[in-house]
């Protein structure tokens, strides 16, 4: 028995799901007979049985988990067989398996801080077919052609003849010296969400499936001055830019300040970065002892759910998080309504900023069905005083002021507000995390801090917005 979040092993994931009704019928089964067999499990992940795991959840009947014997090496070994064993893959869908596990970070031998990928050798002799049938199955994953991948694993096309497809559909490039790197089929490059809408199927499909080796976190700064983010060591930005108009936005100063250059390109136009996609797979937590360590912020400079977003962007975004248990992604927006159309993965932390009273009925009805591992409210900047109906539908509450931006002063909201929060979060057992901004600094005979009982104006944009439209019309 546990009481434990489990996540699926990486390779676990690289296996074809279950069809919906076949997972039904998984379902029913346990539901009136129980669970046969233990979920084996190795340090908090399943390695097998993760869809008896899901459908014990779902139906409410205890799960019964035993814990693997062995190194990550063994493990591996333990989910290509367990799974070959009940599958009946031919060598094609096999090849296609391994393609999906070369992908994968994982610890190996080497004496490095960083985990290698797995090797397509490696690869190869875990699936027990040719060098060649794992390279031609990374040829028909990297092309980006749904239909032909989907025909590939179900065994109904040959991974060297849709290989073979792939690359005859390409023009011939012109012959290169031996020294030079091969091109990428495509270049990938930002797009804005007017350029994405304009480019073909084929070429959009290439953007979701790019996974650049060379893809990185970014590392937040460490010791007494870190005040950037708190509850995460990286950020993770496949996705830039915004269209809300929130004065107090740092995104949007930093975006703007650096508009033009590489990391901006665009400025604050929400732009898709299919170059950043794989920076989760290409690296591990390092210091287990450091909670941060394993814990992404993903979107820190954009909503990522917001409603300009083209689906596509999210759901790859999404698709990254779930081949990527070891870590822990903790998201944030402003539209918590577009959050609970997708299906947040289990090692997600669904998160909704609500500022000011007028978000807090949407939030709360959002999060009354909605995914994840963790669910959060950030009350930063906070505004106003807030009352909430069903604070109990959150695990953790951020409260927080504001720095000075480009158009607002610095706020720190009065402690009537944040120990009323507090209070309501107490009373239904939501944890409170205070962040440092609303501490007050002083210094004997220096400038001393004003306090109000409201917010300057100019935070208050959605009340102004709403005025100069009832101007307008």
């Amino acid at each position: 028995m546990t009481d434990v979040e489990l996540t699926q092993h990486p390779l676990s994931a690289a296996f074809p799901t279950m069809t919906d009704a076949v997972f039904a019928e998984l379902r029913a089964d346990i539901a009136q007979n129980g669970l046969h067999h233990p979920i084996i499990v190795f340090e908090e992940q399943v390695l097998d049985g993760w869809h008896r795991y899901r459908a014990c959840q779902e139906v409410g009947v205890p799960v019964r988990t035993q814990q693997f014997e062995g190194d990550e090496a063994a493990a591996r070994k333990f989910v290509v067989s367990a799974n070959l064993m009940r599958r009946h893959l031919d060598a094609s869908q096999r090849g296609m398996v391994g393609a999906r596990l070369a992908q994968i970070p994982h610890g190996g031998d080497r004496k490095s801080d960083q985990d290698v990928i797995l090797r397509l050798e490696d690869a190869a002799d875990l699936m027990n077919v040719s060098e060649k049938t794992i390279s031609d199955s990374r040829t028909v994953l990297a092309s980006g052609d749904t239909e032909l991948i989907n025909k590939v694993e179900s065994g109904e096309q040959s991974a060297s003849s849709a290989a073979k497809q792939v690359r005859q559909s390409k023009p011939r490039a012109a012959p290169r010296s031996r020294a030079s790197a091969p091109p990428p089929a495509i270049e990938i490059v930002p797009k804005t969400v007017t350029e994405w809408a304009a480019m073909p199927a084929a070429e959009q499909a290439a953007y979701l499936a790019h996974r650049n080796p060379e893809a990185k976190l970014n590392a937040q700064k460490s010791g007494e001055d870190d005040n950037l983010i708190d509850w995460a060591k990286w950020t993770w930005n496949p996705i830039t830019g915004c269209l809300h108009n929130c004065p107090y936005c740092y995104a949007r100063d930093i975006s703007e300040r650096f508009a033009g250059t590489p990391a901006f390109p665009n400025g604050f136009a929400p732009t898709f970065r299919a170059d950043r996609l794989a920076a989760p797979l290409n690296a591990r937590p390092r210091n287990n002892d450091d909670l941060r360590e394993g814990r992404i912020f993903t979107g820190s400079m954009t909503d990522l759910f917001g409603r300009w977003v083209p689906a596509e962007w999210i759901e790859a975004s999404l698709s990254v998080m779930r081949l990527t248990p070891q870590w822990e992604f903790l998201m944030l927006t402003k539209f918590p309504k577009r959050m609970a159309e997708f299906d947040i993965p289990a090692n997600a932390w669904a998160g909704t900023s609500v500022d000011c009273q007028t978000r807090v009925t949407s939030a709360e009805a959002a999060f009354a069905d909605i995914g994840g591992k963790y669910h959060w409210l950030s009350c930063e900047p906070l505004i106003e005083p807030l009352r909430f109906q069903h604070l109990d539908r959150f695990h953790l509450l951020v409260i927080g002021g504001a720095s000075a931006s480009s158009s607002t002063p610095k706020w720190i909201p009065p402690y009537a507000w944040i120990d009323d929060l507090r209070r309501q979060a107490d009373e239904v057992g939501c944890a409170v995390y205070i962040k440092s901004n609303l501490y007050l600094k002083e210094d004997p005979g220096g400038s001393r801090y004003g306090f109000f009982d409201r917010a300057p104006e100019v935070f208050h944009y959605l009340a102004l917005a709403q005025n100069e439209d009832q101007k307008a019309a």
